[in-house]
């Protein structure tokens, strides 16, 4: 067990004092085995899992000692909480300057028109027209889960049948839990409009749903402040009421016997694994907006990064964040150097602007998706944002630089197994309906993943290399129905004499269901590549015979003093079984420097990738 001590404040201009505002517990999962070498018994590892108790306190002497944070507000729209919210919304708009204020007087087609609590209109649908573009008016906007197909399936929306009477207006008691909440938020900050995708999208007219999720870069950018709900798993669960778990656990200095009291113990979740303050950064905010479903959808991924002020709703604490800063209705402050929590700041240099999609691409790859065709739809205001013209394109990667973007790999580490089997992955295209994107995007997997060379320090082995997609509806970073990627360079077929074996590690114990990696052996057993495919690998025996390795790109790597030694990258294809004469990619590999000079005495020849 750990304490967490951090510096509550509520500005950068405070130093503040340090104050216990948390518990962190380790626990490590596993059972007895017959022991080591020395006969000391020890658990396999089955699993570590990082625990996370928050820590406030009253009045007494206890709190004043150990700085104690005030005890939780159960109701987070409290009177104290919302002056704190309009202050730091109203410091965010004339103090900072981010950019992306509604200047241009954007409203999204639709709003819903909450008025006021005591003027007895029931809220209702309303079309934005030029008289309320001419206004201008301020809006909010609502990122949350859905949930599960069933919840989905039974929340409050707005139907083709049902639009005449969304505009007529409805009783607040009819929408789910998460937007009642909503719509009491709005109504706090005085804010008479708000915006939810289920009520202002029609979700049965595809044009509908397809012209305004192309805007979703503008409405989440636009909005006053965009609603976090953190802490709801699904539409049918509120965010405004707050009662984690706790107990009162008494407490006496031995320092100062006289000073003794009590705090107040809460479940917080999970925790980062290292609970240790670093120059005054808490890593709560963190923690609180990773903890949930919320974090691993993909629609909301896009929401959080493109909007610029947000109201995180958490079980324990409500979170005000902008690209500056991070604060909590506790005193919790931080600053977001890099402004991982805003509007995406895409550097203006080329190199370095590619270099943040990867990262940005890395860290959504992963996400959730009720319909795996939405993956590049639910991006694509975060590739406008980028802003390159549609014509650079490729359905989740760009025409510069593509060779280094399309040397991706399945992160191993990430426990999320793959979504697509080895015979569904080779059956790539098959099912028209079912297509998301190109083999060789990384859109095409649902699956974490990893980019294994910077775009700063790559030279491209390709002598030649195009692509293309076919974008269907009106959204130009949307949907894609078809993609072809035609290169002119050196191919290694691992039917000719090579084949892979798995990379075990060299000594030593490993975890219980670890997944190892495959090295590729070629004259006279030395490795000449390390091998990751897109499937699950894990009891999986994988000869090679129909695989093939295509050289894309390469890299200088340090040997110490003036030795250097090159390696080369690329991807890893598959005849495909749909399309005569055409590859499809089911991997990546590295090079040795052995297998790089191997690859240098091939020939280039012309290669086609679906």
């Amino acid at each position: 067990m750990a304490y967490r001590w951090s510096r509550r404040r509520w500005s950068l201009a405070e130093r503040g004092e340090l104050g216990l505002t948390g518990l962190f517990v380790h626990l490590h999962m596993g059972k007895p085995n017959a022991g080591d070498a020395t006969g000391a018994p020890f658990p396999p590892r089955l699993g570590d899992y990082h625990l996370r108790f928050l820590i406030d306190g009253g009045s007494d002497k206890c709190a004043r000692w150990l700085n104690l944070g005030p005890p939780l507000i159960t109701d987070a729209l409290h009177v104290r909480n919302v002056d704190w919210i309009r202050r730091e919304i109203d410091q965010c708009q004339h103090r900072h300057k981010h950019g992306g204020e509604n200047s241009n007087n954007f409203l999204p087609s639709r709003l819903i028109d909450v008025s006021d609590d005591d003027s007895g209109i029931s809220p209702r649908l309303v079309t934005t027209d030029y008289r309320l573009r001419r206004r201008s008016p301020h809006y909010v906007a609502l990122s949350y889960c859905w949930g599960s197909a069933t919840d989905s399936s039974t929340q409050f929306k707005t139907e083709k049948a049902s639009l005449q009477e969304r505009m007529s207006g409805f009783a607040i008691s009819s929408m789910t839990k998460v937007m009642q909440d909503a719509v009491a938020t709005t109504r706090a900050l005085s804010t008479r409009y708000l915006w939810i995708d289920a009520v202002c999208i029609v979700q049965d007219d595809h044009a509908d749903w397809e012209r305004e999720s192309s805007t979703m870069r503008d409405i989440y950018e636009h909005a006053y402040v965009t609603i976090c709900t953190i802490a709801s798993p699904s539409c049918h669960s509120g965010f405004v009421e707050r009662r984690p778990l706790a107990i009162t656990v008494p407490f006496q200095s031995s320092i100062s016997p006289a000073i003794k009291g009590s705090f107040t113990l809460r479940t917080g979740g999970l925790a980062m694994p290292s609970p240790y303050v670093d120059n005054d950064v808490d890593l709560t905010f963190e923690e609180s907006e990773n903890d949930g479903k919320w974090a691993q959808r993909a629609w909301t991924f896009q929401e959080s990064m493109l909007s610029i002020r947000k109201l995180y709703f958490g079980s324990f604490q409500l979170m005000f964040s902008c690209p500056n800063h991070t604060t909590s209705d506790t005193g919790l402050f931080h600053l977001n150097g890099d402004n991982a929590h805003g509007v995406i700041p895409f550097p203006t240099h080329p190199q370095s602007r590619h270099e943040a999609w990867h990262d940005v691409v890395a860290r959504f790859a992963n996400r959730d998706l009720t319909h795996e065709t939405d993956r590049l739809p639910a991006f694509s205001g975060i590739a406008r944002v980028m802003g390159l013209s549609p014509e650079l394109y490729l359905g989740g990667l760009w025409k510069p630089y593509l060779a280094v973007s399309l040397c991706w790999l399945r992160d191993t580490n990430v426990k999320i197994p793959p979504l697509a089997t080895k015979d569904r992955i080779l059956g790539h295209g098959a099912v028209a309906n079912a297509y998301v994107a190109p083999s060789w995007s990384w859109a095409a997997r649902r699956q974490a993943i990893f980019f294994l060379r910077s775009v700063l320090d790559c030279r491209e082995e390709a002598k030649t290399i195009t692509a293309c997609t076919k974008v269907q509806g009106l959204d130009p970073f949307g949907r894609v129905t078809d993609g072809l990627l035609q290169v002119g360079g050196r191919l290694l077929r691992l039917g000719q004499g090579g084949k892979i074996v798995h990379d075990r590690p060299s000594g030593g114990s490993v975890e219980l269901g670890v997944e190892f990696g495959y090295r590729c052996v070629f004259i006279d057993g030395q490795k000449v590549a390390f091998v990751g495919l897109d499937w699950n690998t894990i009891g999986v025996e994988e000869d090679g015979e129909d695989l093939s390795l295509l050289l894309l790109v390469s890299s200088l790597w340090n040997l110490g003093g003036p030795r250097q030694e090159r390696h080369g990258c690329g991807i890893v294809l598959h005849r495909s079984r749909t399309v005569l004469g055409k590859y499809i990619r089911v991997g990546a590999f590295e090079t040795t420097p052995l297998g790089y000079r191997l690859f240098r005495r091939l020939e280039h020849e012309s290669v086609e990738v679906i």
